[in-house]
C-alpha cells in the first residue's frame, strides 16, 4: 500500500475581497501529521456579506467559518482515498456591516454618562471611608 503525506498549509483563503475587521480563520493554518495516510477534512459555512463604510463605499464580499477533522490512517475505512478535503456549504442569511459616524450631542452625552459614573462611585468609597472611621471610633 502507498504512503502519503497529508501534512499541509494553507497560505489564504478568502471568498470575496478584503474589508476592514474581516477574520479569514484558515489564513496561515497548518495540518501537519505524523502518521501516513489520514484524512484532513475542512466544513467550511460560507456567508454573504456586504460591507458599506463611512463614504459610501460597499464591498460585496463574503466571510466563513471553519471545523476541521483528522481520522488517523487506521481509521479510515477501505475505499475512503487519503488527503486534504474542504467542504462549502453557503449560507442563505447575509450579513451587512455599516460604519457610522456617531454625532457630535451623542459624544457628549456619552461622556457626561463616564464622568457622572466616575463621581458616583467616588461618592461610594468615600461613604464607606467615612462610615467605616465613624464606626471604628464609636467601638473604640
Amino acid at each position: 500500500m502507498d504512503s502519503y503525506n497529508v501534512s499541509h498549509r494553507i497560505n489564504r483563503l478568502a471568498f470575496g475581497d478584503y474589508f476592514p475587521g474581516i477574520v479569514n480563520p484558515l489564513d496561515g493554518a497548518k495540518g501537519v501529521h505524523d502518521m501516513p495516510n489520514g484524512r484532513h477534512q475542512y466544513f467550511i459555512k460560507v456567508v454573504p456579506t456586504i460591507y458599506k463604510n463611512v463614504r459610501g463605499r460597499t464591498v460585496n464580499s463574503n466571510q466563513y467559518s471553519v471545523t476541521d477533522h483528522y481520522q488517523r490512517s487506521e481509521l479510515v475505512y477501505t475505499g475512503n482515498l487519503p488527503g486534504v478535503f474542504f467542504f462549502y456549504d453557503f449560507s442563505p442569511i447575509k450579513v451587512t456591516f455599516e460604519e457610522e459616524h456617531i454625532s457630535f450631542l451623542h459624544f457628549i452625552t456619552n461622556l457626561c454618562a463616564i464622568i457622572g459614573g466616575i463621581f458616583t462611585i467616588a461618592g461610594i468609597i468615600d461613604s464607606f471611608i467615612y462610615h467605616g472611621k465613624r464606626a471604628m471610633k464609636k467601638k473604640l
